[in-house]
């Protein structure tokens, strides 16, 4: 695996471990999050003034996700013959990749709404995983939810983390379209510029994070690398500052104070602003600049990545079993925050214990089973 491969798998690895600890932050410490009547400790105050939120910044792991996507699915697609007429069998490979998955987290959910949650005491814990499961779920729903919902309409009653998985969808399907059209259009160098602000201007609300798929895109497509180390290493801090932004956190109140942009006459909110360009920077950083990028080249960082999918179609369901049997378990011989950091790090464990079985037998399952469909439906 090349140099280039493998900083997407890292960088892949590490957006979901930051959506892991975005919602573990709302499970223990939601003053993280904005929530500041629910300050427990000094240590969520140091953590929410400094410029580390990266670290639990979810907002920004999902834009990180968004031009991840673009660019793996744009170089997967860039240049190939015969794009045009592929278009339908490539578009039924990436529902089936991407549905498979999350039928089968949907119907664990319903199992462990069923049978395990009426059994955990989570009542100690965050308002936000207290109401996670709390709505009238049955099977029948779960596998609707799974196979069609979630991707077809951005339902996730199941697992809050499926409302990217429509965008996700619909988002690779416009690269796939825009390649088959590159080498097409007359003025190939206007084309994704025109898409992104297409985007903006047509599609309400996320318009934004579809643009970010063609900025992945546009980073596929380009032949360029930065090879001064300063200038890469200063973007990619750049965007993990960006990332970590909160209005109410002294780290950026000089920003919260002096920017105040709009946009057809509404306002733009700074938090979405940062966070977009935030992704932007951090991917464009590590994937242009050759020493970055063997600098995420480890094999760690690699399974992480390879990891990522699982995890993240998974950690909702553990945040919401094994956090709380573990937090009060400890809580009578610790801390608050030493019960919260004890049972954070038996949940990351059992996250990713739970997603070596996950990628080899769902996750894998899935890239195989598309790609027969996919040659299915090309041949008809």
């Amino acid at each position: 695996m090349s140099n280039k491969n493998l900083a997407v798998e890292a960088v892949r690895g590490l957006a979901a471990l930051a959506v892991i600890f975005s919602h573990a932050s709302l499970t223990f410490w939601p003053y993280l999050h904005g929530d500041f009547d629910q300050l427990r400790s000094g240590f969520e105050r140091w953590v929410f003034n400094s410029p580390f939120g990266f670290v639990y910044s979810g907002s920004g792991a999902v834009c990180v996700f968004f031009v991840l996507s673009g660019f793996v699915l744009g170089r997967s697609v860039l240049g190939r013959d015969g794009l045009l007429q592929a278009l339908p069998g490539m578009v039924v490979r990436r529902y089936f990749r991407l549905m498979l998955p999350i039928l089968i987290s949907c119907l664990l959910a319903w199992a462990v709404f069923a049978f395990a949650l009426p059994r955990v005491d989570r009542h100690a814990l965050g308002e936000w995983i207290r109401l996670f499961g709390a709505f009238d779920f049955s099977l029948g729903n779960a596998v609707e939810q799974g196979s069609v919902d979630t991707i077809l309409w951005g339902a996730a009653d199941y697992n809050w983390a499926l409302w990217t998985m429509r965008i996700e969808f619909f988002g690779s399907l416009l690269v796939y379209a825009l390649a088959a059209l590159l080498d097409r259009w007359p003025r190939p160098d206007w084309l994704l510029p025109v898409a992104a602000l297409g985007c903006l201007l047509l599609v309400p609300g996320n318009g934004v994070y579809y643009a970010l798929f063609v900025f992945g895109l546009w980073l596929a497509a380009g032949e360029w690398t930065v090879d001064n180390r300063v200038l890469a290493l200063s973007s990619l801090l750049a965007g993990l500052y960006l990332v970590g932004y909160h209005e109410a956190s002294s780290s950026y109140n000089f920003i919260e104070r002096n920017l105040d942009l709009s946009w057809r006459g509404e306002p733009l909110a700074n938090y979405d602003l940062a966070n977009e360009l935030g992704g932007m920077l951090i991917v464009g950083a590590v994937l242009k600049s050759p020493w970055l990028g063997q600098r995420l080249s480890g094999r760690a960082m690699a399974w992480l990545g390879r990891m990522s999918f699982s995890a993240y179609l998974l950690h909702m369901l553990v945040l919401a079993t094994v956090a709380p049997l573990v937090f009060n378990a400890l809580r009578p011989t610790l801390s608050y925050t030493g019960a919260s950091l004890s049972s954070l790090a038996a949940s990351v464990a059992a996250i990713y214990l739970c997603s070596l079985p996950y990628a080899r037998w769902v996750d894998d399952t899935s890239i195989h089973v598309s790609r027969t469909v996919s040659r299915l439906v090309w041949r008809r």
